[in-house]
């Protein structure tokens, strides 16, 4: 017989409770609330994904307390429901290496400044989740970052030629935004670009030529743009 249970609430608090947390905790897919506190559990916590799940309110602010954290995942093509502003405090969990956390959330605000302290960044996608402001150019700080998803937003003003410092970028979409001005000329040191969407923008001027020398790059969608030749 095959039983199925959905759990919302699990407290586990002052257990003498040892060992590791179990994998199969992520079958827990209905839960809302976990208090694990006052144990003697091992391990450090170095991944959360929750993508496709139901979550709702406001991103935890104490994420910033997980100081070993490498991934976190909180997003979905569906389901999860965030909003609210994005924690500028996830800038102080320096071991971060892939932050998805758009997707069908819907946030207040643009991108925190403050990210360009995420030295080991590796990924950050913040594709449709209502962002709104300008791209901001501290992200071109994040000399690690290979992937920058940022499409599907609100985001306004020009891209920020500061993002040429992305030495390791690899995919950058800023696709379905209302982003002004040109392609800058200081993209032509991305050199290990292999995917560029900027399509459904305002961007206008002539296709710089530089794109053409991008010795990697496999992938160039402009489309729906005011570009002219």
């Amino acid at each position: 017989m095959n039983l199925k249970i959905t759990m919302f609430d699990v407290t586990l608090v002052s257990d003498n409770l040892t060992g590791r947390l179990p994998i199969e905790m992520s079958n827990l897919t209905s839960i809302r609330f976990i208090n694990i506190s006052s144990n003697l559990f091992t391990g450090e916590l170095e991944a959360f994904d929750v993508y496709n799940n139901n979550f709702s309110r406001r991103l935890p602010v104490e994420f910033a307390k997980l100081k070993n954290l490498k991934i976190l995942y909180f997003g979905g093509l569906q389901q999860n429901e965030l909003s609210g502003r994005i924690p500028a405090s996830l800038s102080r969990v320096s071991t971060l290496r892939q932050l998805l956390i758009g997707y069908s959330n819907s946030y207040e605000g643009g991108i925190p400044p403050e990210f360009d302290s995420l030295k080991s960044l590796q990924l950050l996608d913040l594709s449709s989740c209502n962002l709104t402001g300008e791209v901001s150019a501290s992200l071109g700080n994040l000399k690690m970052l290979h992937t920058l998803f940022l499409q599907i937003n609100s985001l306004t003003g020009e891209i920020p030629p500061e993002l040429s410092g992305l030495v390791s970028l690899m995919s950058l979409g800023l696709s379905h935004n209302n982003l002004t001005g040109r392609i800058p000329e200081a993209f032509s040191e991305l050199k290990n670009l292999t995917l560029l969407n900027l399509f459904c923008n305002r961007l206008a001027g002539p296709l710089p030529p530089f794109i053409g020398d991008l010795p990697n790059l496999e992938v160039l969608k402009i489309w729906g743009n005011l570009a002219t030749n």
